[in-house]
């Protein structure tokens, strides 16, 4: 009977740990990966949908593709250095044995270091019209904590990544307007693992799948004049239904228990809105608005290999807006300086829809990064950008347990990030 009740527990603790896991790709300001040019992050990606400036330019507007002439390469690398420090408790919301220690205050971080590449390149197809390729990870994350941590129970480790294979065209409508179309064949990988709660100690619990997904883009650039471009650019979202495995490792049991699972994904859409103005000779202004569609996290659902539902939740997630302004300076020499600020929002509504797979709140970044032009054929762009993340609340239960096996995490993240970028641009 015992065996039977643990059997029980641990794939209702699997379903709970797939709903988090995706619920947990929901988050703009931590989960969408906006990386993706070094100019940009240079300037806190202020003005990117209005921008022709670094080849990554396309990933935002694929209008901007008809302002390069020839053929040109890029290729950048991201270092993403994120910290989060959690400082609270956990209560089981029924009595328990003492032994192992349910109830259980504490403290718990993660800091893994991810790496961000993306490789562009543009070439003409005639004088108006231009093709270009960007190969970027658009969304991504690993989380990882100690497996003894006070908040095993919602999450250990936590990883997503995406390969986005985006190619695009632009075509130069008049002297003043342009328009580009692209599509996107995005692969998305998760896994993701906790600890399990048994009368006999811990368990574990690992989640895997992945899947292809399509999607398109398109953008337009209108130059008000020599100095002043305006840009819009929308991407649609990506559906998948992961397939994968569910690993569940049993105290005294010497081997996992394995079951094939499908669970569906929507990665959202996104609409930005972006200008760009001269206003000297040396001095340029960016600004951009950005809204991304998360609330088509609604519901997050998942099944079995016999098509019973293991996961069927409600999720709240709620669209979010970021807000940038960046300056450059060129003072007609071989270097570009710039720097750039930025308000971004969480689609995180409350502190009981928060996870520790992603304790994101708003935060405010502070940018600056340069250009050196080494060569009429070579430049070489450098980045940093420092997050400021508000303090995030999470007072979070594990759902879908049976009685007495469900915890509530209560406490506090202590959150930053630091981002160093570098890129190289090849004319051919």
């Amino acid at each position: 009977m015992h065996q039977k009740m643990t059997r029980r527990m641990l794939r209702t603790a699997v379903a709970a740990a797939l709903g988090l896991g995706l619920a947990a790709q929901a988050q703009a300001a931590g989960f969408m990966i906006v990386e993706q040019n070094v100019r940009e992050v240079g300037r806190s990606v202020a003005g990117a949908s209005a921008s022709s400036d670094g080849l990554g330019s396309m990933f935002f507007n694929a209008a901007s593709i008809t302002k390069y002439e020839g053929m040109q390469g890029a290729a950048a690398m991201h270092v993403i250095i994120p910290s989060a420090e959690f400082t609270g408790s956990r209560t089981p919301e029924a009595p328990l044995p003492a032994v192992p220690p349910f109830s259980q205050s504490g403290s718990g971080k993660t800091d893994e270091m991810g790496l961000v590449p993306n490789a562009y390149v543009v070439a003409d197809i005639n004088e108006k019209i231009k093709f270009g390729l960007g190969i970027n990870a658009p969304f991504g994350l690993v989380t990882e904590y100690d497996p003894t941590w006070v908040g095993r129970y919602h999450a250990i480790r936590s990883d997503l990544k995406t390969i986005n294979i985006n190619p695009t065209i632009g075509y130069r409508v008049s002297d003043r307007l342009s328009l580009g179309f692209g599509v996107s064949a995005m692969y998305a990988d998760v896994e993701l693992t906790q600890a399990v709660f048994t009368l006999g100690g811990d368990g574990k619990a690992v989640l895997s799948g992945d899947d292809w997904g399509f999607g398109f883009n398109l953008g337009m650039q209108y130059d008000l004049s020599d100095a002043t471009t305006l840009g819009f650019a929308f991407r649609s979202k990506v559906e998948q239904e992961l397939e994968g495995t569910s690993s569940l490792t049993l105290p005294g049991v010497p081997f996992p228990i394995v079951s094939f699972i499908t669970a569906d994904l929507t990665l959202p859409d996104n609409a930005s809105f972006g200008m760009s103005h001269k206003f000297t000779s040396d001095w340029t202004l960016m600004a951009d608005v950005a809204w991304t569609n998360w609330s088509v996290f609604d519901r997050l659902y998942a099944v079995d290999s016999t098509g019973a539902p293991v996961v069927d939740q409600t999720s709240d997630w709620e669209d979010s807006w970021r807000y940038s302004m960046g300056l450059e300076y060129n003072p007609g020499s071989q270097w570009t300086w710039r720097a750039g600020i930025a308000f971004d929002e969480t689609p995180i509504p409350s502190a009981e829809r928060r996870t520790p797979r992603i304790p994101g709140e708003d935060r405010t970044w502070l940018s600056f990064g340069f250009s050196y032009e080494a060569s009429e054929n070579l430049s070489i762009d450098f980045a940093y950008a420092h997050l400021f993340v508000d303090d995030a609340r999470i007072n979070n239960t594990t759902e879908n347990l049976p009685p007495g096996a469900n915890f509530t995490l209560t406490g506090e993240f202590d959150s930053t990030t630091d981002i160093i970028s570098a890129q190289m641009t090849y004319k051919f």
